[in-house]
């Protein structure tokens, strides 16, 4: 099974206080390099709700889990398998007990459509999207984009351009559907929520519970 976590990315000054004390100095002192301070109250919240949601799991306190990097440098716990994205206003963070799992999130805003078909998508793909009509493209871009970036952080590589290409991914959502990648298929799910699109990615389709951290992180005086 899967818990999909939705995260808003927004708190008071005392939610923000609260969000802060739950993280390690490492990332306090990362929180500190942004030069913008709306990033940088974004990123204490998102370390904030994924120490908080992971501790949900790992009954320990949030400011106590200790995170194991791997080969890729890809944030890693003992017991759990888990994926974080986020975009504008709101991040998400998939958990599993299971395999592996990769996540991605993304706002639906106007993008440069040429631009990302190039850059991500295979001539089949891109064949595909010039035939929809102009209403559905933006969300159809950005289905078979959030889809290969899970698929990617599943195989624990991260964001590597030159592999997008190379991995195709049916444009449907709403359901689990067969990706292949360089090493094999994968099966990925798509959401579209609002002004966002999520989809997930795993090696076997899974059972998805989407939950809100909201009531959590005020639990924690985050909000």
């Amino acid at each position: 099974m899967i818990d999909l976590w939705s995260i808003p990315l927004e708190a008071s000054r005392t939610g923000l206080a609260a969000a802060r004390a739950l993280l390690d100095a490492d990332e306090r002192s990362a929180s500190r390099r942004f030069e913008k301070r709306s990033l940088a109250n974004a990123f204490v919240l998102r370390r904030a709700a994924r120490r908080a949601i992971l501790a949900r799991y790992l009954n320990v306190l949030p400011e106590r889990i200790a995170f194991q990097e791997n080969r890729h440098g890809r944030p890693q716990t003992d017991g759990l398998r888990f994926s974080a994205s986020h975009s504008g206003a709101m991040a998400c963070l998939a958990v599993t007990r299971g395999d592996v799992v990769g996540a991605d999130i993304e706002r639906i805003r106007p993008v440069d459509t040429l631009l990302f078909e190039q850059r991500i998508l295979s001539p089949d793909e891109r064949q595909m999207l010039q035939e929809q009509p102009e209403p559905d493209r933006l969300n159809r871009l950005l289905t078979l984009w959030t889809a290969k970036e899970a698929i990617l952080k599943a195989m624990g590589t991260g964001l590597c351009l030159e592999m997008l290409p190379r991995i195709t991914v049916p444009p449907e959502t709403g359901c689990w559907r067969q990706a292949t990648a360089p090493g094999g298929a994968w099966q990925v799910r798509s959401t579209v929520d609002g002004d966002y699109v999520t989809s997930l990615a795993a090696p076997a389709p899974d059972a998805v519970t989407h939950r809100d951290a909201t009531a959590l992180l005020h639990g924690h005086g985050v909000g």
